[in-house]
């Protein structure tokens, strides 16, 4: 069996992100979608790409929406890390809970007052997560110009935090290899876009009507670039629904 096998094994049965799926260390996650909860206990859910939903408490609820706003539909595309405290208490018994370490999209590190029980409140910080891993995995990876740059890209693609972002990175990392191991005179591969010009399209394009143009484009490139630029076109659409 190999290390994923295993760590299948020990999955909470649940429908829900757990603690206990924090015990192994922290994750960085990007929120996909936020929807409503299943219970008036929990009325959020936050959906994460390659993970069960992570359904807040009030208390962290409360620090995203000091950090982020009250509107849901602002939080999409933005990170958060999230680590398992096992101090966190129920019925008076440490049983642990998911709690917030970093998040992306604020100035500075945010620290408010939160209730512990219920006479007592303290201090509760959470720390600027610098960038969005994918998004700066994948700029290091596109811009690398030799196989060194790229190799050193590569290993930071293997700490990224779901199953999802490392195809993701992978997809990408191989199709930069093939463009630095090709001769100069094979890297167009199509007569009207290569992979190049159909990121640089992406990164500049200003709606899905566009977005939906370059995916059909990519569809003529080899599958590790067209998985790479669709990628691409992925994050563009999150950018762009979040600066609405």
């Amino acid at each position: 069996m190999n290390a994923e096998s295993l760590l299948s094994t020990i999955e909470p049965k649940s429908d829900q992100l757990n603690a206990d799926d924090l015990i192994s260390g922290p994750i960085t996650v990007t929120v996909s979608d936020v929807i409503a909860g299943v219970t008036p206990e929990q009325p959020v859910q936050l959906l994460i790409e390659g993970r069960r939903p992570y359904r807040p408490c009030k208390s962290m609820r409360r620090v995203l929406i000091a950090a982020w706003g009250d509107q849901g539909k602002d939080w999409v595309g933005r990170s958060m890390t999230l680590f398992c405290d096992p101090s966190v208490k129920f019925g008076g018994v440490a049983v642990g809970g998911i709690r917030i370490s970093h998040l992306s999209d604020i100035d500075n590190g945010l620290t408010l007052m939160l209730t512990t029980t219920r006479s007592k409140r303290a201090k509760y910080t959470v720390k600027r997560l610098a960038s969005t891993p994918l998004q700066s995995v994948m700029e290091s990876i596109n811009a690398a110009e030799s196989m060194e740059a790229l190799a050193a890209a590569g290993k930071d693609a293997a700490k990224l935090a779901t199953d999802g972002d490392k195809a993701a990175a992978r997809a990408a990392w191989k199709a930069r290899k093939q463009r630095l191991e090709a001769p100069a005179a094979t890297v167009a591969v199509s007569s009207t876009a290569s992979a190049d010009d159909l990121a640089d399209r992406t990164a500049a394009a200003q709606n899905g009507e566009t977005l939906d143009e370059i995916e059909g484009l990519a569809n003529a490139l080899p599958a590790a670039e067209c998985k790479a630029v669709q990628v691409g076109i992925s994050l563009r659409r999150r950018a762009l629904q979040v600066e609405k």
